[in-house]
């Protein structure tokens, strides 16, 4: 049993400058979730910024200097690195998984264990309960070493079929995607329109599934708007952090 004492407890208020961000980012490809992952680099709250490579596509932020690339081609080395992350000394104070969507497909195989077969439902639903604690384990270190944690994931786009509108979710199997947007404290979707101009959502809408806990009132509240144009990680992080007034 925990020995509880005083210094158990948090402020409220103290929440917001202890925990570092932990959101799923999802769009199309191309909308640019790497590179606004890689942007946290130009923050002295971001930097220095780990892609855990899934994707494979790491390409986009080779421009990026002082950003480090970590490549994946299995689980298990997923479990290595949150092992390294937990345990070693190292400069990172943003990890980004690119993406969570293609890291599904690695635990399912794991699950099945070489297993010559099309997976079953309970396969899946064991494939949920490791993605599950897989990022639970990772927000972990958001709230615990104040380290920024990004699951970036490709879209999923449903048509309501009482009013026939589309709406956009992170693309994973049903159940890990409904448990996966209950774990974090953020969820954007990024788009891009035809002239280039990229937004950020933060808030709900009937197309695309989105939130962003934040506070509304007090001292501490630093409330980030609902759409960001050409979001910057950087800015971003620099506004959560109280250290500018706006976020661009």
């Amino acid at each position: 049993m925990a020995v509880i004492t005083p210094d158990s407890f948090i402020a409220a208020t103290d929440v917001v400058g202890k925990w570092g961000l932990n959101m799923i980012i999802y769009g199309p490809p191309g909308a640019g979730k790497t590179t606004l992952c890689a942007t946290a680099q130009e923050s002295e709250f971001g930097a220095d910024v780990l892609i855990v490579d899934v994707d494979k596509g790491s390409r986009s932020v080779s421009d990026r200097e002082g950003v480090k690339i970590f490549p994946v081609n299995s689980w298990s080395d997923v479990n290595s690195l949150f092992n390294y992350l937990n345990s070693k000394d190292h400069n990172f104070k943003t990890i980004c998984i690119d993406t969570i969507t293609e890291l599904q497909e690695y635990s399912v195989k794991h699950v099945l264990g070489g297993a010559d077969r099309p997976p079953q439902l309970q396969d899946f639903m064991k494939s949920k309960q490791q993605m599950c604690k897989m990022m639970r384990a990772f927000k972990g270190l958001s709230i615990d070493k104040g380290w920024n944690i990004f699951f970036n994931a490709h879209v999923k786009v449903d048509e309501d079929k009482i009013n026939g509108t589309l709406q956009r979710k992170p693309l994973l199997s049903p159940s890990t995607q409904s448990a996966a947007m209950g774990i974090v404290d953020g969820i954007g979707f990024l788009d891009a329109n035809n002239k280039g101009v990229r937004n950020l959502q933060l808030q709900p809408s009937y197309s695309a599934y989105a939130k962003f806990r934040q506070p509304s009132a007090g001292k501490s509240a630093k409330e980030l708007a609902g759409n960001i144009k050409n979001p910057n990680m950087g800015k971003i992080l620099d506004f959560v952090n109280g250290k500018t007034d706006t976020p661009g």
